[in-house]
C-alpha cells in the first residue's frame, strides 16, 4: 500500500528537499564563521598586522631620511670651509665644534661623508 505523498508507482516516499530556506545573512554568518575560514582569517589578519608593523619600523630605522613628494631628503649641514651641504660627521672635530643645525636637503645636494 502506498504512502500519502509518494510518486505514483515507486512505493517509496518522497525525498526531503533540504532545510527551510534562509536569508542571505544567516548564509553570509554561516559561511564566515567555518572553522576552516576562521583559521585562514586569523592568519590573514596576522600577515597583515604583522607585515604594517614591520614596514612602520622600518620607515622609523632611519631618523636621517625623509620623503618630500616625489624627492627624497636627507639631514645635512653646511660646512664653512667647502661651502657644501655635507651629511652629519660626529667624528669630524669641526663638526663637533660648530655643532650645526641639521636641515634637510635632496640627496643629490649632499655630499657623502666617511670616516
Amino acid at each position: 500500500r502506498p504512502n500519502p505523498g509518494s510518486r505514483p508507482g515507486s512505493g517509496q516516499r518522497r525525498p526531503n528537499h533540504g532545510p527551510p530556506p534562509i536569508n542571505e545573512m544567516q548564509r553570509f554568518t554561516d559561511i564566515i564563521f567555518r572553522p576552516r575560514n576562521m583559521i585562514i582569517g586569523s592568519i590573514a589578519i596576522y600577515a597583515f598586522v604583522t607585515t604594517m608593523q614591520q614596514w612602520k619600523r622600518n620607515s622609523e630605522k632611519d631618523p636621517l631620511v625623509t620623503d618630500a613628494g616625489d624627492r627624497r631628503l636627507v639631514q645635512a649641514w653646511k660646512n664653512p670651509k667647502s661651502g657644501e651641504w655635507e651629511q652629519p660627521a660626529p667624528w669630524d672635530p669641526l663638526y663637533r665644534q660648530l655643532r650645526p643645525k641639521l636641515e634637510y636637503m635632496p640627496r643629490e645636494e649632499v655630499t657623502k661623508r666617511h670616516r
